[in-house]
């Protein structure tokens, strides 16, 4: 396995990401990341084994509405406030995450799979 030493991403103000691809940022070393409003996906193991990716946030007014499989699987996370905007989170999306004590729904959530 190799690791990728990628620590630190920063989309630009005005972003029009929208989607994160499979394994995009697999096996890297981001510890933070901040997801631009304007994505709509996250595939399939995107953050596979970010083990020290303890931070993910999701900019106001986040139009995210599917979590795909594994797309957060062993990561260090501890907490994630999924946006009320996602409507589905694949299976094994936070699998081997054994730091996670928290994951918050925002209030007016529409999430129909899970």
């Amino acid at each position: 396995i190799i690791i990728i030493l990628l620590t630190s991403v920063i989309f630009e103000s005005g972003s029009q990401l929208t989607s994160i691809g499979s394994s995009a940022f697999s096996y890297t070393g981001l510890t933070t990341i901040t997801i631009p409003a304007s994505v709509t996906s996250i595939d399939y193991n995107a953050f596979y084994e970010c083990s020290i990716l303890t931070s993910v946030s999701f900019e106001s007014g986040s139009q995210l509405t599917s979590i795909g499989f594994g797309a957060f699987s062993s990561t260090g996370l501890t907490t994630i406030t999924i946006p009320a905007s996602v409507t589905s989170i694949g299976s094994h999306a936070f699998s081997g995450c054994h730091s996670l004590t928290f994951v918050i729904f925002e209030s007016t959530q529409s999430l129909s799979s899970l």
